[in-house]
């Protein structure tokens, strides 16, 4: 799940939480987009500024079990990346491709490296079409350094963004 809030009035904007739902897991069944396909479009107003949390859920248990918590509590080994680009700054901060549309991380690990697990998304100009979002959680134990190369993916979801 991906929750998206106005940074302004903390209201969760529509559509969210934008939720992607594989019950079986890796292999086997193809996940999917809920309520529908539609849902993968997260539509987004120029010049503003969003508050983005991603939520983990495994529900092969009852009740379901936060990895969210784990994936923090791991920070050091994990992090998320947008679209496969290496942030850089002090936040970490990176500019979605073929747009304006900049995310800054807002937490950190033990080692003061960005997690992504929270984000902060700023809109400027309108989108004349929807841009591929893809949120990538790795796994880079002894390897984390800031960079997507490293690691093994855990889990990859590819959603659309459009700057209305």
């Amino acid at each position: 799940k991906i929750i998206l809030r106005d940074s302004i009035t903390g209201n969760e904007i529509t559509g969210s939480p934008f939720i992607f739902k594989d019950a079986d897991g890796d292999g086997g069944n193809a996940g999917a987009f809920l309520p529908t396909a539609a849902d993968s479009i997260i539509n987004l107003d120029a010049n503003k500024t969003y508050l983005a949390e991603i939520i983990l859920l495994d529900e092969t248990k009852n009740p379901a079990d936060s990895i969210s918590n784990e994936v923090v509590e791991e920070g050091a080994e994990h992090m998320f990346f947008f679209e496969q680009v290496d942030p850089s700054g002090t936040p970490y901060q990176l500019t979605l491709p073929g747009s304006d549309v900049k995310i800054t991380y807002l937490d950190l690990d033990a080692n003061n490296r960005g997690i992504g697990q929270k984000f902060k998304v700023k809109t400027n100009t309108a989108t004349a079409n929807q841009l591929p979002f893809r949120v990538t959680l790795k796994h880079q134990p002894d390897v984390k350094n800031g960079a997507f190369a490293p690691g093994d993916t855990d889990v990859e979801v590819k959603f659309k963004l459009k700057v209305n």
